[in-house]
């Protein structure tokens, strides 16, 4: 349930501009500049301002993004917190390199979603807290949390100096009306807190697009900083693997089909493959937990 990328089928037309990635010889700068189409992407989906899209940090993988936060939190003696249910990953990944981990404990109730009530709470005594956070969409429980749900967290963030990891990676492929509509619009908040700002209060993003281009297991990762925190953490690092020009130009070539028919279908057709599985997998799930309660 913490594997990073998407597993379901590739569509074809994916499958066509990675080829043409890799076939192309001569590739110009133009053709691999993702700055347009992530801020329209970070603009459409979040409602960033453009400031976001003006310092891209571009990686093959988002562990090596993410690697590279975990150091400049130990490095300032600073504590990471994740939502009990997170992504395992980046907690081993944390641990490992030996980083303060605290849990916020979630309720199964509220699909394991951090509220802001809990955050305030949580964060109260926590030095240099760094606070991690899968969304919209939760993983691996697929919970989404709306809008003003997480402008409630930011405040909270806020209050307590917390710098935020905003990971939107595992968003593009909801099948519930609800989730789907449960879009951000955090231009408002993110405008009340300019970058460079002298509080420890910053907010970064970053994502992938496994799941909304359907790459499959073609990792690639970026960051969208515009704290002058976030940028100094990534300037001149050598932790950060960079992608490839074939990749850029393939991610560029599909980030600019989104709205067109061939790749909307078939992530249609995952849409409703994943909500089959997943109607599948609650009725496996019931059997076995009636057959543990059994006598």
């Amino acid at each position: 349930m913490d594997f990073h990328e998407n597993a379901l089928p590739v569509p074809p037309a994916v499958k066509m501009c990675v080829f043409e990635g890799f076939a192309r010889q001569n590739i110009a700068e133009v053709e691999m500049d993702l700055e347009p189409e992530i801020s329209q992407f970070l603009k459409s989906r979040f409602g960033l301002p453009s400031t976001y899209s003006e310092e891209l940090i571009l990686s093959n993988t988002l562990i090596s993004l993410f690697t590279t936060l975990v150091l400049a939190c130990v490095e300032e003696n600073g504590t990471l917190v994740f939502p009990m249910g997170s992504d395992g990953t980046y907690v081993s990944a944390a641990k490992f390199l030996e980083a303060k981990v605290k849990r916020l404990p979630t309720d199964a109730a509220n699909s394991f979603k951090a509220t802001a009530e809990q955050i305030d709470l949580f964060l109260q005594g926590i030095q240099k807290p760094w606070l991690y956070l899968s969304g919209p969409t939760v993983s691996p429980t697929g919970a989404v949390y709306t809008n003003d749900e997480i402008l409630a967290i930011l405040a909270v963030c806020k209050k307590h100096g917390a710098r935020v990891i905003l990971d939107t990676s595992y968003s593009g492929l909801e099948y519930n009306a609800e989730a789907n509509s449960a879009t951000w619009n955090l231009e408002q908040a993110i405008s009340e807190h300019p970058g460079g700002c002298s509080s420890s209060y910053a907010i970064l993003f970053v994502g992938g697009f496994s799941s909304v281009l359907m790459t499959g297991g073609l990792e690639f990762g970026f960051a969208a900083v515009s704290d002058t925190v976030y940028v100094d953490i990534f300037k001149d690092v050598p932790t950060v693997s960079r992608p490839h020009g074939t990749l850029k130009y393939t991610i560029k070539k599909l980030l600019g089909m989104m709205d067109q028919e061939t790749l909307a279908k078939g992530l249609e057709e995952q849409k409703q493959l994943l909500q089959f599985r997943a109607q599948r997998l609650s009725k496996v799930n019931g059997c076995i937990f009636l057959c543990i309660e059994l006598p």
